[in-house]
């Protein structure tokens, strides 16, 4: 498959199942609150599994882990950087409403820079 139509499918399947959002993260040594975007998609059973390890190898990045309660395997990048890569591989098939929720949290992450 070309990689064009992967980065398309990739695209699709995120925006059927995926999301954009922000996690606080605490640090200890000088008790400090900061924010990061982290992108997540889920999928259940086998056959989930083998969707969500396509989409990690043209994504890049993440991890995959097992809910066992629920059966479902989560896609998840949580590393700097991580969603501001999946939005900019993704931003030509995404629809108004992934883009503009992704815009609004990287805003408020990038706030919190100096």
């Amino acid at each position: 498959m070309k990689q064009k139509l992967r980065i398309a499918w990739a695209a699709g399947f995120f925006e059927g199942e995926g999301c954009f959002y922000l996690r606080n993260y605490l640090f200890r040594l000088n008790k400090t609150c900061r924010r990061r975007i982290q992108v997540s998609l889920g999928q259940k059973g086998k056959n989930g599994l083998v969707l969500l390890k396509n989409f990690q190898s043209i994504v890049g990045c993440g991890h995959i882990y097992l809910r066992k309660k629920t059966n479902m395997y989560i896609w998840q990048a949580d590393k700097i950087g991580d969603g501001l890569r999946v939005f900019n591989l993704f931003k030509f098939y995404l629809g108004p409403r992934r883009t503009q929720k992704f815009k609004s949290i990287y805003e408020i992450e990038t706030k919190q820079r100096f």
